[in-house]
């Protein structure tokens, strides 16, 4: 209040002096006054406004997720067939043979990272494993040059350089083993194969026209009824339990991989829930997905909504036990 009466006082009397120097800086003293003043207004109404849509937004209906959580733990059924029939494919270049790259293509949910996972894991001794996210073209790039850090150049200059290392390491102890996963087309990674003996590829891919000429493809299919009831009563920890609404409940599924080991994990954590209640659950939230017009278009919609249970149990609050954060890592 002061400094207005002192402001006021002095540009009356520079009115009076016809001072009009004094005025001009008077003004622009009270616009900038004014600036600071309209701009603490403007935030402090958008923060309030802000905080005000959090507290009346309403909750949204579930949406299924697109990404899946991983499991606490992984158990692999049903894949030994293709598992060994991986390593006699890939086995070959051991002994200086140029191995066809082994292809495992298979819908959404059907288990073709965990089966290379796996084949890793009984067979990854023997290699020197170079895992990659084969995704998305430009992050590819840059994984295959950081595994020979040192090139300049471009991000192909670089990759071109860790690959033409790789071929040329023929002198190592181990032979390399090259893990594209998820690639998107057979194109988005046949000039990355380095195709020599000493070298293998193991890709993961959702496309089906894998040249035969160049690759070896393993089809990952869903797993069979009591292999995947198995599954279920495996990762929920009730294997000794004859409930017949788990074989219904690996049905409802369709006895894909990702829905059974969603589901087994979140029965897991809730040991007091039955297999038909669960099987409830994953209706009512299908039912509310269908009413909403909410689709999903990877998975089927008993899959989608077994991932987006998983994801409500491991966020439902800020205190969330060893089980549930496993569910996110």
């Amino acid at each position: 209040m002061e400094f207005f009466e002192a402001w006021w006082t002095a540009l009356l009397a520079a009115f009076v002096a016809r001072d009009f120097g004094q005025i001009k800086e008077l003004t622009e003293v009270i616009q900038i006054f004014a600036l600071i003043v309209l701009g603490v207004l403007v935030w402090k109404f958008k923060a309030l406004s802000g905080l005000w849509r959090l507290i009346r937004r309403p909750k949204p209906i579930p949406a299924p997720r697109p990404f899946p959580v991983r499991p606490t733990r992984e158990i692999v059924i049903g894949r030994d067939a293709m598992i060994e029939a991986i390593h006699e494919c890939l086995a070959d270049a051991q002994v200086g043979a140029i191995a066809s790259p082994a292809v495992i293509i298979g819908g959404p949910g059907l288990g073709k990272t965990t089966v290379a996972r796996e084949y890793v894991r009984r067979h990854g001794g023997a290699y020197r494993v170079e895992p990659l996210d084969a995704e998305e073209p430009i992050n590819l790039l840059s994984q295959i040059g950081a595994i020979f850090p040192g090139a300049e150049g471009t991000l192909q200059a670089r990759a071109d350089a860790a690959l033409a290392a790789i071929r040329a390491d023929t002198g190592a102890a181990k032979p390399w083993l090259l893990v594209f996963d998820n690639a998107p087309s057979p194109e988005a990674v046949a000039d990355l194969v380095p195709y020599a003996g000493h070298v293998k590829a193991l890709i993961t891919s959702r496309a089906s026209n894998w040249p035969a000429a160049r690759f070896k493809v393993f089809p990952a299919l869903h797993l069979t009824p009591d292999d995947a009831r198995e599954l279920l009563l495996l990762v929920a920890g009730r294997a000794r339990d004859a409930d017949p609404e788990a074989a219904a409940l690996a049905e409802d599924l369709g006895w894909r991989p990702i829905g059974l080991v969603q589901a087994g994990e979140w029965l897991l954590v809730n040991p007091l829930v039955s297999f038909a209640e669960y099987r409830a659950r994953l209706g009512d939230l299908a039912d509310e997905w269908l009413k909403s017009g909410t689709l999903e278009d990877d998975y089927p919609m008993t899959v989608a909504a077994a991932i987006s249970l998983s994801l409500d149990l491991a966020m439902a609050d800020a205190q969330t036990g060893p089980d549930e954060a496993a569910l996110l890592s």
